[in-house]
């Protein structure tokens, strides 16, 4: 109903100045005839000139109404759809910059620019229709007008529209800026970051750096509004001689009797107008292929296909009858990062068992975070096999996923919700609404103390983008170990558990980690022999490769890098043993 109206409305509205004009031309005829030129009466003229007048503004009111309230909802519906979209898309193609820049791009209202090209169109057609029954008017009374009138509008029309889509294009270009100049923001602004760019004077830096970006920005978007104003000078000089010269040859044309002071006055006033409707109407269909433009990216955007994967609907695995297979198996596993030549891991091998701890140990940047990437099905492998309880992680759905494993990352995520909401988020569709379930697990990981000591316990919001609570980095990892034994999954994967915990807290969480593992399999990625010592078996990675593997003691028995590295621990101590070429 209301998107009828949008094209109703203004349809309606175009008929009206033309109306409008032949009532007052007949009120002006009227007015110097004394009313006695066999038509109605003077106050029937004015009369009627009201009701067109009100219409006119009451439609003039209804449209910014409709165009408020369907622009407002198409924004709601269209941001809704991007993230749903954006859900179902590969995770690799988020770590590409061209794809970031695609994604600032449909994010700009995209229900704006959608309503505004439907309701351009409409607006389009009906000042088509407005200017159709004016210049029909305005021939009758001066044919020269179309003659020299015409031919300006043509050109002037192609250019705005050319001048439109290279202002898209430019803009658009400018998005990988902007996103810098977004991120120079955040580093000045970002209480996460801030203490360090304080304390290093870093600001100044950004602000050059904001700064030349938007000189460059700015500078592009000028050169843009001077071709603008170039074209529209041109053809409103233009428009403004022919209209006076048609105006002049109506004029002699009153003089010689052929047209009475209704005709003059009517063509005096439409044809004044007739120039700015005329800028109006083709600088609307430029604003059309904006807007066009932009819904031709968000169309491409939504023409990224999904994951495959997104289809699958992996609910266990075939052949039930077989032995029960392991919750994680890694056969001859390859797989090299995209844009790059050198595999991250090179034919990796091993297993984790049901009821097993498996310690992952290396140097950073030999492949240990990415496996647990390849796991969450983030990645799929060049080449080899990696299962998830007997399921091909090319062919396990995110369902099958999500009902299968529970991972700490490496890097903890700082949820800006509610303490309760930070534990319920590990499986929030069956943990939102138990609250005592949340206070349970909160119990079992050591975190109901620091809860109950915030000011609105387990409601109180943490984080300070919206909340005025913030958390020390073991805090947090705490709470993502919380959202790890939030569900009971066969497989768990701890990447670095206990890296921001202090002695005690670390000793907490080692005390518990039997009971809290709940013989699930788990395999433990870290850095400290003192977390590996959990581990029933150890797989050593180096340059991408398992070459070890083995308890504690068999490892120190081979003698190789495993044992290395800790006769390196016990005379150094953690720091610095685990430095290589880069970073995992």
């Amino acid at each position: 109903m209301r998107t009828a109206a949008v094209v109703a409305v203004p349809l309606v509205e175009s008929f009206l100045p033309a109306a409008l004009a032949l009532v007052l031309r007949a009120l002006v005829n009227a007015t110097l005839d004394d009313g006695a030129g066999g038509g109605w009466s003077i106050e029937t003229y004015v009369g009627i000139s009201f009701a067109l007048s009100f219409g006119l503004a009451l439609t003039q009111s209804a449209q910014l109404y409709l165009t408020q309230s369907n622009s407002e909802a198409l924004e709601h519906q269209l941001a809704l759809d991007v993230m749903r979209h954006a859900e179902t898309l590969e995770f690799s193609r988020f770590e590409e910059p061209s794809f970031q820049d695609v994604l600032k791009q449909v994010r700009k209202s995209p229900g704006h620019h959608t309503h505004e090209m439907v309701a351009k169109c409409v607006r389009s057609l009906a000042m088509l229709v407005t200017l159709s029954t004016l210049l029909g008017i305005l021939a009758v009374i001066e044919p020269l007008l179309l003659v020299f009138l015409l031919p300006l509008a043509v050109p002037y029309l192609v250019y705005r529209s050319w001048v439109a889509r290279n202002r898209y294009d430019v803009q658009f270009a400018q998005n990988r800026s902007r996103r810098w100049i977004d991120y120079y923001t955040r580093q000045a602004t970002a209480v996460e970051v801030l203490p360090e760019v304080r304390a290093l004077d870093l600001v100044p830096f950004y602000l050059d750096r904001a700064s030349d970006r938007l000189d460059g920005i700015r500078g592009e978007n000028v050169r843009s509004f001077r071709l603008e104003f170039a074209g529209t000078a041109a053809f409103n000089t233009l428009a403004v001689f022919v209209i006076h010269i048609a105006m002049l040859a109506a004029a002699n044309r009153a003089l010689d009797g052929e047209l009475t002071p209704g005709d003059i006055a009517i063509f005096a006033g439409a044809a004044t107008g007739l120039r700015g409707s005329i800028d109006a109407f083709v600088a609307g269909m430029g604003s059309l292929r904006w807007h066009l433009a932009h819904l031709e990216a968000l169309r491409s955007f939504f023409g990224i296909a999904s994951d495959r994967r997104m289809n699958v609907r992996t609910t266990e695995r075939a052949g039930t009858d077989a032995p029960a297979a392991a919750p994680l198996e890694l056969r001859d596993l390859t797989f090299t990062y995209p844009a790059s030549e050198r595999p991250v891991l090179d034919g990796v091998s091993f297993t984790v068992n049901a009821g097993e701890t498996v310690g992952l140990v290396g140097r950073n940047g030999s492949g240990k975070s990415t496996i647990v990437k390849l796991v969450n099905g983030l990645y799929l492998p060049d080449s080899g096999s990696l299962s998830v309880g007997g399921v091909d992680i090319g062919d396990a759905s995110r369902e099958y996923l999500h009902e299968q494993l529970s991972t700490v990352f490496q890097h903890v995520v700082q949820h800006n919700a509610t303490a309760s909401e930070n534990i319920a988020m590990g499986d929030w569709r069956a943990l939102l609404e138990r609250p005592d379930v949340v206070e349970q697990i909160a119990r079992r990981v050591g975190l109901d103390a620091l809860i109950n000591s915030l000011r609105d316990g387990y409601d109180t919001d943490l984080g300070r983008v919206f909340g005025d609570v913030t958390l020390s980095g073991g805090q947090w990892q705490k709470f993502a170990i919380a959202r790890a034994f939030a569900k009971t999954t066969p497989l768990m994967i701890l990447d670095e558990p206990t890296a921001s915990l202090d002695p005690e807290a670390e000793f907490e969480v080692f005390e518990q980690f039997n009971e809290l593992a709940d013989g699930r399999a788990t395999l433990l990625i870290s850095h400290r022999f003192t977390t590996l010592a959990l581990a029933d078996r150890i797989v050593v990675l180096n340059d991408g490769r398992a070459d070890e593997q083995g308890s504690h003691e068999e490892l120190l028995e081979i003698d190789g890098t495993y044992a290395h590295l800790h006769r390196l621990f016990r005379t150094r101590g953690e720091s610095g043993i685990w430095d290589d070429s880069g970073s995992d």
